[in-house]
């Protein structure tokens, strides 16, 4: 995480200096360079900025939480809105009005299953879900994390997550002994 940081650290000051650089010539002699300077300097600040969102994003892992089965219940149900939620988002990028809808439940469904990871900074995760690039990063980071709790506990996970009915069967044998 400390690499990240850096990297993020560099690239943000790079890409400053670069915008600087493109509004300092602005009206000037040298308009070839200023565009350049803008191609390069907007992606380096913005990947910066996210290297940064992402890896301080990171810092709320919580070691090895013991989870009881109606947690890695609440873990599973969310993990498959989620994923839901990541095919919205990835066809939503081709038709953008549908970005108005998909965002608010992404960053609901983010909430929700970072909450019931029991996770540090479930708001954290929810904000950067709705910036559209560091999204689908949050979306694949919690998916991970979902899929690791839901194997710790015993179950095989597929493309659209666990099987639920195995899960809360589980979990009502569980709750009955």
């Amino acid at each position: 995480m400390q690499i990240m940081r850096l990297v993020g650290v560099v690239l943000l000051v790079l890409g400053s200096l670069f915008l600087l650089f493109f509004f300092g010539t602005q009206g000037k002699d040298e308009m070839e360079i200023g565009p350049r300077m803008l191609a390069a300097g907007l992606p380096c600040a913005i990947l910066g900025l996210v290297l940064l969102v992402v890896s301080f994003a990171a810092r709320g892992k919580v070691p090895e939480i013991a989870y009881t089965p109606a947690d890695v219940l609440a873990v599973a149900e969310q993990q498959r809105f989620l994923l839901a939620s990541l095919l919205g988002y990835l066809v939503s990028t081709f038709a953008f009005p549908l970005l108005i809808v998909t965002i608010p439940l992404v960053v609901m469904f983010v909430y929700n299953l970072s909450h019931a990871m029991k996770l540090q900074r479930p708001v954290l995760y929810a904000i950067a879900s709705g910036v559209p690039l560091l999204g689908i990063l949050v979306l694949v980071s919690l998916s991970q994390r979902a899929t690791q709790v839901v194997r710790n506990a015993g179950f095989e996970v597929g493309l659209m997550g666990a099987d639920l009915e195995l899960v809360r069967k589980s979990a009502q044998q569980q709750e009955g002994q």
